[in-house]
């Protein structure tokens, strides 16, 4: 005897229920909450209903959302089938298959902000499918599932877009030459953060310096623009971006990270972190690195959501690469080197590079012409073009150096600056050939002695 429409109903969605409750699926595919009651029919996920009504606003283009219990006339045989075939464990092999130890995730922080950053990440833009899967589904696109987005075809929802996103951001050749995504107001060159060759997850590190303007809380609980620049373990910030001399520092690796809830909304209504005083205005993504080594709490805020997830996700790269793969190594960017400047110049060593520059001074604005030549690992400099008894007025141990575009920190054109751990050095070219030859020449000697190694931040012992 048949069962009764009524009847055949309940009974599938109790076999969602068990389903929900099996082991691979007992919790949210996307932020680890227990007891998911949502699923994605498309995806073949169960999800919890925070995540369900951020993937609500995907469209059903990318996930059809259904609840469990509300929704029981779509739990067809086939839909339970299907659901059965792929289940959370198996959605999280395909999309997160390259997502990063380093990305801030949902299940880390309870809020908005970060479940949709990560929900859109993994199926909007599908960041983190391998790109061979990618290719396999636009292969086989021509079988399965129809207009609506139904079905295991359409589930596996691997599309251009992930391989335009993969695209999006070409080989990293000379790294310092390509970085740089500008945007916004407070003139922020932070990094995208996509990774070599689109890869999310993989990065040469140590990696070049991450700079822009953020702002910060002071002590006194007021907020000041300031110029950060993020370079190996270390995050130094200046009172102006045209500053040689930083106003503080901070070693990232004994910093935890916190986002405040209020991160996000329009500035005139937000206090960062209970301090009672709001950011400028158009600085409202709030983010705060507290220091355990300092017994300081840093209030920070970014101007676009970009650019405060490019920050935290490059302090998290930093943390990860010094504690887990650069462990006990000589670490950049912590100690200054100082150059002997006692060498005539008839005396110095394999000179492959030199000529006129001119060169902001330390703690004045002004610049002056200067006679530059580049010998081991060192660039000199001389108030003129020297004779062979000749002292350098100074020297610069490019080994333990960064090398980075400068234009937008001091505002002129074919500007390079050497970063070492006590100062930023401008160097201004005559043109834009020039300025590139030497920054050519000064990053064969930094990325050579500072053992950039490629790094794939995917890797499970990487994780905390």
């Amino acid at each position: 005897m048949s069962k009764s429409a009524s009847q055949q109903e309940l009974d599938n969605v109790q076999a969602m229920r068990d389903l929900s409750k099996l082991p691979e699926n007992c919790r949210c595919a996307d932020c680890d909450a227990r007891d998911p009651d949502w699923a994605s029919i498309n995806l073949g996920i169960f999800i919890c209903i925070k995540c369900a009504g951020i993937h609500r606003n995907l469209g059903v283009h990318h996930s059809k959302v259904r609840s469990i219990e509300l929704d029981t006339n779509c739990w067809d045989e086939e839909m339970i089938a299907y659901m059965k075939s792929m289940g959370n464990e198996k959605a999280r092999n395909m999309y997160e298959k390259r997502a990063p130890m380093f990305w801030i995730r949902p299940k880390e922080f309870d809020l908005n902000i970060v479940r949709e950053r990560w929900i859109r990440a993994k199926y909007e833009k599908k960041l983190f499918v391998k790109n061979e899967i990618i290719a396999e589904e636009k292969e086989g696109s021509g079988g399965g599932g129809d207009g609506d987005g139904d079905g295991a075809a359409s589930a596996a929802g691997c599309n251009e877009n992930a391989s335009a996103a993969a695209s999006s951001s070409s080989a990293v050749v000379a790294p310092v030459l390509s970085r740089g995504c500008g945007g916004g107001t407070g003139g922020s060159i932070a990094s995208s953060g996509t990774g070599l060759n689109g890869d999310p997850a993989n990065y040469l590190a140590p990696e070049h310096a991450l700079e822009g303007w953020l702002c910060k809380e002071n002590r006194n609980k007021k907020w000041q623009k300031r110029w950060f620049l993020l370079w190996g373990r270390e995050l130094h910030y200046y009172k102006d971006a045209n500053d040689s001399y930083e106003k503080g520092r901070l070693d990232v690796v004994h910093c935890r990270i916190s986002i405040p809830d209020s991160s996000g909304a329009p500035s005139s209504s937000v206090a960062a972190s209970g301090s009672g005083s709001a950011a400028p205005n158009g600085f409202r993504y709030l983010f705060e690195l507290i220091s355990t080594e300092q017994d300081r709490s840093y209030p920070l805020a970014a101007e676009t959501e970009d650019e405060m997830f490019n920050w935290l996700h490059a302090v998290r790269r930093a943390q990860l690469f010094y504690t887990k793969v650069a462990k006990g190594e000589e670490q950049m960017g912590m100690v200054a080197k100082q150059a002997d400047i006692k060498i005539p110049f008839a005396r110095l060593p394999s000179i492959t590079k030199r000529g006129f520059l001119s060169k902001q001074g330390g703690s004045w604005s002004s610049w002056n012409k200067r006679y530059f030549v580049l010998a081991n690992d060192v660039l000199y400099y001389y108030k003129q073009q020297p004779a062979d008894i000749d002292l350098p007025e100074g020297g610069i141990c490019v080994d333990s150096a960064d090398i980075q575009l400068g234009e937008e920190r001091v505002k002129r054109k074919y500007v390079f600056t050497i970063l070492t751990p006590d100062r930023s050095y401008f160097i201004q070219a005559n043109n834009e050939a020039e300025m590139n030859e030497w920054m050519a020449a000064l990053l064969s000697i930094t990325d050579e002695s500072q053992k950039r190694r490629q790094v794939d931040f995917s890797d499970s012992r990487l994780r905390s």
